[in-house]
């Protein structure tokens, strides 16, 4: 149990906002909006049940995969080895509450969210490129990493100030 610490922790972290979606089941539509456009406009949806119950257990069967193909090939930094094991999960939670949010309540900025999650993301992957995480393979080129952490940072900008 102590071992896969990690595991259970981001699946914890997956299935927790399913409690809220399930308190606030009775008031959510029939028909979840889960995809929207730049101008907020949604674009695409799911079924209620589906979205409650289908996106957790997608996440968590990705989470599972991520964290067993992390054990097989044994990560070097173990700050990226964190990251790693724990970035499906927190954006995962993130995303699940801001879709529920914006369902309840029509004004909720979810583009500004998912947008600046992107940035993050790429931050973070810009920042460990350059770096070796795995004993067999060769790091990437640090003009990438740079690319993706002015791309990451320009995400930020965006969602926070023009989106």
């Amino acid at each position: 149990m102590k071992k896969n610490k990690e595991l259970w922790l981001g699946l914890g972290l997956i299935w927790l906002p399913v409690l809220y979606a399930l308190i606030t089941f009775a008031k959510l539509p029939a028909q979840l909006d889960v995809h929207f456009g730049l101008n907020q406009a949604s674009n695409g949806q799911v079924e209620k049940l589906l979205f409650v119950l289908g996106f957790p257990l997608a996440m968590s069967a990705l989470h599972a995969l991520i964290y067993i193909s992390s054990l097989k090939k044994e990560i070097v930094n173990p700050t990226f080895r964190k990251i790693e094991r724990l970035m499906i999960p927190v954006i995962s939670s993130i995303l699940y509450l801001s879709l529920l949010l914006k369902n309840l309540y029509t004004d909720f900025p979810v583009v500004k969210i998912s947008g600046f999650l992107v940035g993050l993301i790429l931050f973070f992957v810009g920042n460990y490129l350059p770096k070796q995480v795995q004993e067999d393979r060769k790091s990437a080129p640090r003009w990438m990493g740079y690319g993706f952490i002015i791309f990451g940072l320009l995400f930020v900008v965006l969602a926070l100030f023009v989106v």
